[in-house]
């Protein structure tokens, strides 16, 4: 490691005690620049790589950073403003970046396994191919983010807004999403087997080939989703809203449930309408 890259990297790990707004860890101009009477550190662009493991850098400027392959494992990043900031491949593990601006930022495949991102923003984020298993999204702003082939499993989203997002492939089986905005989210392929989805928002969502094993979607709203060859295996849907939603070739569903989600408002492309007799969920 050079000298001022070290210079850099300690001076990161030392608090700052101005309050104003600094561009810590900026581009300029390729430049790297440190001034020990401001506390204000510009690190150029070959810090990728480096570590800077449980940093202090709450509520620091950091937007357009680029941190890729970055350590910052048990990183304090809480209210940092990280927006559009190059994330991909980073090591966040049980960092804290609760109320962060992430908006727009790229974390494709990294590893934030454990880190609590409650109250986070991270709309129109690239998420895809992360490791999330087990962290903390409650209440975060996830909408239109790309979470495609994502591990969330036994993640916490309760109250999230995941609004628009794009979820395909990946796994959240036994994720917490109670509450949770999902509508007009693409879930197509997604493992939510065993998940918690009891009063969420899913109107206009995309399910399709969903794993739904064991699922829990009681009071639900599912008006206008999709569930084209979804598995419905033991999943429940007591008091969900089902108008207009739209079910075919599924698995794990028998003819009385098919009976019961039609009397809810449901279609079902591949059963016909005549002779079907409509019942109420026996709650």
């Amino acid at each position: 490691m050079t000298l001022a890259k070290t210079k850099a990297v300690q001076a990161i790990h030392t608090p700052l005690e101005s309050n104003q707004p600094v561009n810590t860890l900026g581009i300029i101009e390729n430049q790297y620049v440190a001034s020990e009477m401001t506390d204000i550190v510009y690190i150029s662009e070959y810090l990728d790589d480096s570590s800077l493991n449980h940093a202090c850098l709450r509520g620091k400027n950091l937007r357009d950073i680029n941190l890729k392959g970055t350590q910052l494992n048990f990183a304090d990043l809480r209210e940092a403003d990280l927006r559009g900031a190059n994330l991909s491949g980073s090591f966040l593990n049980f960092a804290d970046l609760r109320k962060a601006d992430l908006r727009g930022a790229n974390l494709k495949g990294a590893d934030l396994r454990g880190v609590n991102l409650t109250g986070a923003d991270l709309s129109g984020a690239n998420l895809n191919s992360t490791f999330l298993s087990r962290s903390f999204l409650n209440s975060a702003n996830l909408s239109d983010v790309f979470l495609c082939g994502a591990d969330l499993r036994g993640a916490f989203l309760n109250y999230a807004n995941i609004s628009d997002a794009f979820l395909n492939r990946s796994d959240l089986r036994g994720a917490f999403l109670k509450g949770t905005d999902l509508r007009g989210a693409f879930l197509r392929g997604a493992d939510l087997s065993t998940a918690n989805l009891r009063g969420t928002f899913l109107n206009f969502a995309n399910l399709n080939r969903a794993n739904l094993n064991g699922a829990n979607l009681s009071n639900a709203d599912l008006s206008f989703a999709i569930f084209r060859s979804a598995n419905l295996t033991s999943v429940k849907l007591a008091d969900a809203y089902l108008e207009e939603a739209i079910f075919s070739n599924n698995t794990g569903i028998s003819l009385e449930m098919k009976q019961e989600i039609i009397a809810q408002g449901g279609k079902f492309e591949d059963m016909p309408k005549e002779g079907v007799t409509k019942t109420s969920f026996n709650t």
